[in-house]
């Protein structure tokens, strides 16, 4: 795993704060055998033991709903990159890491961008390629993601953390202007069991007019 972290930009994340699991709660059967007693103390005693179960069924119906998976970024704020020699109005197109869910089912990313992005930084595109191995990656590419045919994928995870197949995260990068641009951090905005949820993507990436800058 080292020497994958150092290939690929990557550091493992500890995701426990992304994990939304609530406990299953359980109903147990139980038989009810009341005392031979008037039947007007009977029918009132049922009655009463009708609603409490009544009521009980509803509180553990409503605690026993699960959320749908969460994303999880591999990448923890440890890691960042730039590339160097990047004209105003040109595209990069870069690896952030993996990524995965933390339970069985799909997420869908619907955006990524950028947080307090400097010297205006945009994210144009992005992609997630499903791997079967661990075969090297090419890091980044001049250009855009539909020129890059080794990036280019859908938008959907499956991969349960941790697990294979890899889901690796590529997403193109525009500079707009002559000055460096970068970010810290990167929002990811997805869609999981019909919730729209975001999460942060702890990687700094930058653009640099000279062979290196200080953005990311």
């Amino acid at each position: 795993m080292a020497n994958r972290v150092s290939q690929r930009w990557l550091a493992w994340a500890d995701a426990s704060d992304h994990l939304r699991r609530p406990d299953r709660a359980r109903l147990t059967a139980v038989t009810l055998r009341l005392p031979r007693t008037d039947k007007r103390s009977s029918v009132i005693l049922l009655a009463a033991l009708c609603i409490v179960v009544v009521a009980t069924a509803i509180v553990v119906t409503r605690g026993t709903t699960d959320d749908g998976p969460a994303l999880v970024s591999e990448a923890d704020g440890s890691t960042s990159a730039t590339l160097g020699s990047v004209d105003a109005k040109e595209y990069r197109s870069a690896y952030f890491g993996s990524v995965c869910v933390s339970g069985p089912g799909k997420v869908t990313i619907r955006s990524i961008a950028p947080i307090d992005p400097q010297g205006g930084l945009k994210v144009t595109d992005f992609s997630v390629v499903t791997r079967r191995d661990d075969a090297a990656l090419l890091g980044a590419s001049n250009g855009r993601l539909r020129d890059e045919p080794s990036f280019q994928g859908g938008h959907t995870v499956t991969t349960t953390c941790p697990g294979e197949p890899y889901a690796e995260l590529f997403v193109e990068v525009y500079k707009p202007g002559l000055a460096d641009t970068g970010a810290h951090e990167f929002t990811i905005t997805y869609d999981s069991d019909g919730d729209t949820r975001s999460t942060k993507l702890r990687f700094g990436f930058g653009l640099c007019t000279s062979n290196t800058c200080d953005v990311a």
